[in-house]
């Protein structure tokens, strides 16, 4: 199991948008791209006997191709930091524990407790690049809504036409202010601020990016 802090900028591109936002970070030389195809699986537990609710994500990544079908990706997000001094962070600071899960991890939670809140299916690419010393990641995909949450032949596009943009950076206790000033640089740099408004997402418990 590994806890890391993430940092996030987010957005919303129209689909007409997408493929000249694609070439304009293609011609940024240090960028690199692969196309991905993840199923995302929301479940939260609730409370019982003084053992308070929890929410996971399972992440099943299909594109690149996994090391094994069967396997999982299990995120608990922590809330977003709040305090003194936040509100001038460009991005969205959190605490992420990540850790792997084999065999039918659905099941598994299901029996644990938990229920399932939403499925999606997020499709596009993701491009990865060192931004001033730091890895980012830069991920353009469409989000689908599953009609039956684990069959991927049920997804239908949860906005037509729009298209989520989210830039991460992953950083330490001593380094997540770094990593929010680099993210908002980032995101002002003209050729892509002339597309897309990338800021601090909002997401309440249990539902996903919100698309407009």
């Amino acid at each position: 199991m590994d806890a890391v802090i993430e940092c996030s900028v987010h957005g919303v591109i129209t689909e007409q948008n997408v493929e000249q936002l694609h070439t304009r970070l293609r011609g940024w030389r240090e960028f690199e791209e692969v196309p991905t195809t993840v199923h995302e699986i929301c479940m939260r537990s609730f409370p019982f006997e003084g053992v308070p609710s929890s929410e996971i994500r399972l992440l099943q990544y299909l594109e690149p191709k996994p090391e094994s079908e069967s396997e999982w990706i299990v995120q608990q997000h922590g809330a977003p930091q709040r305090g003194p001094g936040t509100e001038k962070l460009r991005a969205m600071v959190r605490g992420i524990t990540e850790s792997s899960c084999k065999g039918d991890a659905v099941a598994f939670f299901s029996a644990m407790g938990f229920s399932i809140q939403f499925s999606c299916l997020k499709k596009g690419l993701v491009f990865t690049c060192v931004e001033g010393g730091m890895p980012l990641t830069v991920k353009v995909v469409q989000i689908n809504k599953l009609e039956d949450d684990t069959n991927l032949a049920t997804a239908v596009p949860l906005s037509p036409g729009n298209w989520v943009v989210e830039a991460i950076a992953r950083a330490t206790t001593e380094t997540y202010a770094a990593a929010c000033a680099r993210l908002g640089a980032f995101a002002d740099r003209p050729a892509l601020a002339s597309l897309v408004t990338l800021t601090k997402p909002h997401l309440p418990p249990g539902r996903p990016p919100p698309v407009v």
